[in-house]
């Protein structure tokens, strides 16, 4: 640069990481309270069981906070984990996750795709009765999983060399786009439209 006499400030004039911004703005959408830390709250105690006050808290979000729990629940026992893997076809749950951007996209998604096998594991194990997903809360998960769908798309057409000005502009178009028709589509909602507005 010096060679040509052109000055650039590349602290100033560097491109954020896409991923990130895109999976912060899932994070506002998904959980649209200021004082909400979930990505660092989420991970906390991955080794140690969840505290009844900890499944309360998350309890309070609504479908996904109790899908949470669920998953949590399951996955932090060996027992419970070849229970569930029996009732749904040796088949897993995706758990949320800080560190993996989309990852509560793929909760969401395989819990949908595992809806019988959620239900028998909810009969089977009596004590997580409050964390039931009655029918309206999978009708709101279907509808975060599709919202969701977008920031999925929005993350794999802008990563690793793909990441460029030209993809990324256009990128972030899109996504607004999605929360601007969200308003209009989710305005009597009362699940989606705070979601879309804080997005």
């Amino acid at each position: 640069m010096e060679q040509y006499e052109i000055i650039y400030d590349s602290q100033h004039f560097r491109l954020r990481c896409n991923g990130h911004i895109i999976n912060l703005t899932a994070q506002a959408f998904l959980f649209h309270s200021d004082k909400e830390s979930l990505a660092i709250e989420n991970n906390s105690s991955l080794l140690t069981s969840p505290t009844a006050t900890e499944m309360d808290y998350w309890r309070q979000k609504g479908p996904l906070g109790k899908l949470h729990n669920l998953v949590v629940y399951i996955q932090r026992s060996p027992q419970r984990i070849a229970k569930f893997r029996e009732f749904s076809n040796n088949r897993n749950l995706a758990r949320d996750n800080s560190t993996r951007w989309n990852s509560w996209y793929m909760m969401i998604s395989t819990a949908v795709q595992l809806k019988s096998a959620l239900e028998l594991f909810c009969l089977y194990y009596k004590e997580v009765q409050l964390d039931v997903l009655s029918e309206r809360d999978w009708e709101d998960l279907v509808k975060l999983q599709s919202f969701l769908l977008y920031f999925y798309d929005a993350m794999l057409s802008t990563e690793s060399r793909r990441a460029t000005i030209d993809r990324v502009l256009p990128t972030m178009d899109f996504l607004l786009e999605q929360f601007e028709a969200g308003k209009i589509l989710y305005k009597d909602d009362k699940y989606m439209s705070p979601c879309c507005n804080s997005g």
